[in-house]
């Protein structure tokens, strides 16, 4: 043993492979579950949480992917409905005691929620305070 350990090159998912986690994580939204996750999905399939973020965005495609080009909206609108049940479970269990508040809160303000209570001051003097609301839900002024 010449004590150097060299990487291997990533994994490549076929298309197939990749339809397939495609059906699970179907599955998996529609099972009844306390609480779902992207990462406890990517745990109970074996693969790496980045790679399904990579796949949302298109990221590292084969040529078979580029012929189904609604593969990356598919992922990244099941990702979108784990982050909204999360939100929901959280929700719920934070009014009925089940949560720690401080938990919850830092669960909701995580980019993938997008919950903030940010106070902007402007130069007028004037003050808009934004409080629970994600920024795709604010009505433009």
């Amino acid at each position: 043993m010449s004590g150097k350990v060299t990487a291997g090159q990533p994994i490549k998912y076929t298309h197939k492979e990749k339809l397939r986690i495609l059906a699970e994580l179907e599955k998996y939204i529609n099972e009844k579950r306390d609480y779902h996750s992207v990462v406890g999905f990517c745990v109970e399939q074996g693969i790496p949480k980045p790679r399904l973020y990579e796949w949302a965005r298109g990221d590292k495609e084969n040529a078979e992917d580029k012929t189904n080009p609604r593969l990356g909206e598919r992922f990244k609108e099941l990702i979108q409905k784990i982050h909204d049940r999360q939100e929901k479970f959280i929700e719920e269990n934070t009014i009925n005691g089940n949560i720690p508040t401080s938990f919850a809160i830092f669960k909701l303000k995580q980019p993938c929620i997008g919950w903030t209570d940010k106070q902007e001051v402007g130069m007028s003097g004037g003050m808009e305070i934004s409080i629970g609301l994600p920024e795709f839900i604010k009505s433009e002024n």
